[in-house]
């Protein structure tokens, strides 16, 4: 079928498995359903699946890009709910300020992408230790261990350092050593050629 029709097979089998308590499996198919087609309904129950699993993080992007993109579109009930869970997340969460000094990197936090620098705000994490590190092609940097405690806003700053490579001659003899091997490489080129043809 379809992605969209792909999209909710995977979104009723991740309903099930929310219904049946199995947190777990419900994000997995409600991730992959999402993957394919992105409804809003899917992102809503993703975030539920993610607050239930404690993963607050995520919940909290989800939920609140739901809210955003939704609008007054919403279902009331849906829209009360998400609130409402945002609220309580939030009063249990602490914050990251990152800063990279370099623009257009890529800041994931524990692993997931959570925008690209300069980010538009703090970050929303559970509390305890997150990895937080910032990509960019050609650039490195290492990646910060940082604390975050409910109700507080930590700063990470990330160093990226652009890469530099070192160009190592294959050959370290002078040009007009090279004359001669280039010279005898062009003609036997076609000598090999002309034998391959015989």
């Amino acid at each position: 079928g379809s992605p969209r029709e792909q999209a909710r097979v995977l979104y009723e089998s991740g309903a099930a498995a929310f219904e049946a308590g199995d947190h777990a499996s419900a994000r997995a198919k409600f991730e992959e359903s999402y993957g394919l087609f992105a409804s809003l309904r899917t992102l809503y129950s993703l975030g539920l699946c993610q607050h239930a699993l404690g993963d607050f993080g995520p919940a909290v992007r989800s939920l609140d890009q739901y809210l955003r993109e939704a609008g007054a579109e919403a279902p009331e009930d849906l829209r009360a709910r998400a609130g409402e869970l945002l609220a309580q997340m939030r009063a249990e969460m602490g914050r990251l300020e990152v800063r990279v000094n370099v623009e257009d990197a890529r800041v994931l936090v524990d692993g997931t992408a959570v925008g690209t620098s300069p980010l538009a705000g703090p970050v929303d994490v559970g509390p305890g230790w997150h990895v937080v590190e910032a990509r960019r092609e050609g650039w490195h940097g290492e990646p910060q261990r940082v604390s975050a405690v409910p109700g507080q806003t930590a700063t990470v700053a990330l160093a990226l350092v652009q890469t530099r490579f070192t160009e190592t001659p294959i050959v370290s003899a002078p040009i007009g050593d090279l004359a001669p091997t280039v010279a005898a490489a062009t003609l036997l080129l076609p000598l090999a050629f002309a034998a391959w043809l015989a």
